[in-house]
């Protein structure tokens, strides 16, 4: 598949800079870069089964103890 792809002259410096220092062709950065940033989007998204889950009904809610929490002492680190 081809694209046209405008791309804004500093990052057309950088992109040469990089062709120049890993010897790799423009199209090949091009695409692992897209590539790195498509797997970054479907990394950072909860799975469906995590994202509905409702927990365990005969749990005990960890929020019915948070008045019995003590707050924490203000301690001198100088």
């Amino acid at each position: 598949m081809n694209f046209n792809v405008y791309i804004n002259d500093e990052l057309g410096k950088e992109l040469e800079n990089l062709v120049s220092k890993t010897g790799k062709s423009r199209n090949s950065l091009i695409t692992l870069a897209l590539q790195l940033l498509i797997e970054q989007e479907y990394q950072s998204q909860w799975c469906d089964e995590i994202i509905n889950w409702n927990g365990i009904e005969e749990s005990i809610s960890f929020e019915s103890y948070r008045d019995e929490l003590v707050p924490p002492s203000e301690m001198e680190i100088f």
